[in-house]
């Protein structure tokens, strides 16, 4: 598989969002604490309204066929709305938004997984229920705040984002381009009539 063959069949609902969360990600980290809840509404409500649209797009167009991503595209847009009427950001409400990101994200793994089973794909559904467990400690751990101070939990949000990043181009891989590659490799060839191909 030339490199040309390889990223065109990635699918860009789900890898240009990873890039833009991992963009969110650097966002978070690289801001103080009063940096991010006075300037950092905006450029991250940018973020993931464009992700959203693009994830929740590319279920509508037909190009991806989990409902589980659509339905995070759709929860990232909404936090984006939030983002550009809050002034000053909330750390514990940023969060809880990233905590239904990530949750939204275990959703779409699990659909994820089903498909792949179903079509039998052994190794890869179980890669896709591990991610999604993943993300849904994320979810939970960012959701209960077990940290003592604001700064904290802004960091475990900007990590959990950073992560989600991960993960998605992670997802990308598995049972994309590479179960796609082997299926074409082994397909039956049928014969025509008098034994041509």
């Amino acid at each position: 598989m030339t490199a040309r063959t390889f990223f065109k069949r990635f699918k860009w609902g789900t890898l240009v969002p990873s890039f833009l969360l991992a963009a969110a990600a650097i966002v978070v980290l690289a801001a103080s604490y009063d940096g991010f809840r006075k300037t950092c509404g905006i450029p991250l409500g940018v973020i993931f309204l464009v992700a959203g649209v693009l994830a929740a797009a590319s279920f509508l167009c037909g190009l991806d066929d989990n409902v589980g991503w659509m339905l995070c595209g759709v929860a990232m847009v909404a936090v984006s709305i939030w983002l550009f009427a809050v002034r000053p950001v909330s750390v514990g409400v940023f969060a809880i938004a990233t905590a239904i990101i990530a949750g939204f994200r275990a959703v779409a793994e699990g659909f994820g997984a089903y498909f792949l089973k179903r079509e039998g794909s052994r190794v890869f559904w179980i890669v896709r229920i591990v991610l999604g467990a993943l993300y849904l400690a994320l979810a939970v751990t960012a959701a209960v705040d077990p940290f003592d101070t604001d700064p904290a939990l802004k960091t475990f949000a900007g990590v959990t984002l950073l992560l989600c990043a991960v993960f998605t181009f992670a997802s990308s891989l598995v049972g994309g381009p590479f179960e796609k590659e082997e299926e074409l490799r082994f397909r039956p060839v049928k014969k025509g009539k008098g034994g041509e191909n």
